[in-house]
């Protein structure tokens, strides 16, 4: 009877830490996504696999605007025919980078 008076409360406070720890984290992680996040959120119903689903003429895989961050900037926060603009109260500029960095890296020339 007297391991369960130690072991009990050892147990919900391991569990009860665990969950704490995995809550901060996911809180820590949502206020700084990643580039292939942005991505996730922001452009995959469009670009899926590098296309375009819009206009497949102008697919993003190859696309001149990600030779730069400044072009791809560019396109992002004006927008072009069919594609929206982002703002910087959507896509903050520390965000916008990863994203560039991501799409480049993946879709790039």
């Amino acid at each position: 009877m007297k391991w369960k008076t130690l072991v009990y409360p050892l147990f919900w406070g391991v569990l009860f830490l665990l969950l704490l720890t995995v809550t901060v984290q996911r809180q820590a992680s949502a206020g700084d996504p990643s580039g292939s996040e942005t991505f996730a959120g922001y452009c995959i119903f469009c670009h899926r696999n590098g296309g375009n689903t819009i206009d497949p003429n102008l697919p993003l895989e190859g696309a001149p605007e990600l030779g730069s961050y400044y072009s791809f900037k560019s396109l992002v926060r004006q927008g072009r025919g069919q594609m929206p603009a982002f703002s910087a109260s959507q896509i903050p500029d520390s965000q916008l980078r990863k994203l560039y960095r991501y799409v480049s890296s993946a879709y790039g020339e």
